[in-house]
């Protein structure tokens, strides 16, 4: 089960916990910052490389890489690694355009974010600023990922993304 932003009660609900095997993502990355936020760009670069190929995934994957510690006296300045890509298969593995990235295998917490993409970071904010504290869990040192499928359409209210956030048990 997912949950999502409520927009009239402004607060996220209890995620799913999900263990996540391995996968191989195959795409583009840049260096950003949450100040710098190359975002926009980095999708406009990676989707014309899509719409050259022929290419039409059913599901998008952007990828967050932060420096161990990076949420510990947050800096928005700090710079992070951001990926565009696509599941890696026998056809995206022959790709020489494209970069490999391997996410390691663990636990997640799953959120559905349900909006304009240029609003999440209200999202993104209650996640980590109550959801995180409140729970049993810590912020696992792994790669955040987003989840982009068919109902993904960026700036339509109703868009939907998977969010997923590392997340390891807290020791007691």
């Amino acid at each position: 089960m997912l949950f999502y932003l409520n927009p009239f009660r402004q607060t996220v609900m209890t995620p799913s916990i999900k263990y996540l095997d391995s996968i191989q993502i195959k795409g583009i990355s840049t260096g950003t910052s949450f100040v710098q936020n190359n975002t926009r760009t980095l999708w406009n670069s990676f989707m014309t490389g899509l719409s050259l190929s022929g290419r039409r995934p059913d599901m998008l994957y952007s990828v967050d890489i932060y420096p161990e510690n990076y949420f510990e006296g947050f800096d928005p300045t700090l710079e992070f690694t951001k990926w565009a890509g696509v599941q890696a298969s026998e056809k995206t593995a022959k790709d020489s355009d494209l970069d490999l990235l391997h996410i390691p295998a663990g636990y997640y917490a799953e959120f559905l974010y349900q909006g304009k993409a240029s609003e999440a970071a209200a999202f993104y904010r209650e996640i980590f600023s109550d959801w995180l504290p409140r729970s049993k869990y810590l912020l696992d040192n792994r790669p955040h990922l987003a989840v982009m499928g068919k109902e993904y359409r960026g700036e339509d209210p109703l868009s939907e993304e998977t969010i997923l956030i590392p997340v390891k048990k807290k020791t007691e």
